[in-house]
Parts: C-alpha cells; structure tokens; sequence
C-alpha cells in the first residue's frame, strides 16, 4: 500500500468516526424496548437495512459491503453470534474505545431494527 493510500485511509476513518452522535438532544433519540426485533426474518425490512448499511449509516467504510472487517480493525459482521438486541445496542449506542460510534441520533429506531435484520439476514 503506497503512502498515499495509507493517508486517504486514515483520513477516511477520522472523517467517519464524526458520523455518529452521541448527544441526546435528537428527535430520533431511541427509547423503545431494544430486545425484540419487529422487523425478524421481514425480507423487505433486510432489504431497507441493506440500503441504511450502503449509504445512509455508511457501515461498508468500516465492515465492508460483505460485512468483513474493511481497512480498520472493524468486527467482522459475518456469522455474527451476537443476538438481535446486542446488534441494536451496539449500532444505537455505540462501543466506547473504539471507531463505533453511536447512531441513535442519526437513525431512527425502525432504521436500527432494518439495519440489524440486514445483518442478521445476509451475513
């Protein structure tokens, strides 16, 4: 990997890792029950999550378009052991110490389900 490359890359994650809001101030503050997933197994629910996962919560910088770890040491999504809850939790509330932000201020509560079912669905 050339130098260059190597810049764009980080310049990439620190860009990303503002992305995700930790504040509590939004409308989309999310305080629904976060262990059940109303959209399980929901084809077209996989299918809005896939296009959250692509473009809105731009996830593919981070875990790839197939949900492996991208050009940072993201958690590989695919086979994920993690139940329904856990994932929602993670995306919503972020993982402290790491580039995983939270999300529960830029995605609504219905778009961290469709996000979760993706992963669950096609990993």
């Amino acid at each position: 990997m050339t130098l260059r490359n190597i810049c764009i890359a980080f310049a990439l994650v620190f860009s990303l890792s503002a992305c995700g809001d930790d504040n509590n101030t939004s409308e989309n503050n999310n305080t629904g029950n976060n262990d059940t997933n109303p959209f399980a197994g929901d084809a077209e629910a996989a299918a809005a999550g896939k296009g959250i996962y692509e473009g809105k919560g731009s996830c593919t910088s981070c875990h790839g378009a197939d949900g492996s770890p991208g050009m940072i040491a993201a958690v590989d999504l695919r086979g994920s052991s993690l139940s329904d809850g856990e994932l929602y939790s993670k995306i919503s509330d972020g993982v402290p110490g790491t580039s995983m932000t939270a999300y529960k201020n830029s995605l609504t509560e219905d778009e961290i389900w469709q996000l979760v079912t993706h992963i669950q669905v096609n990993f």
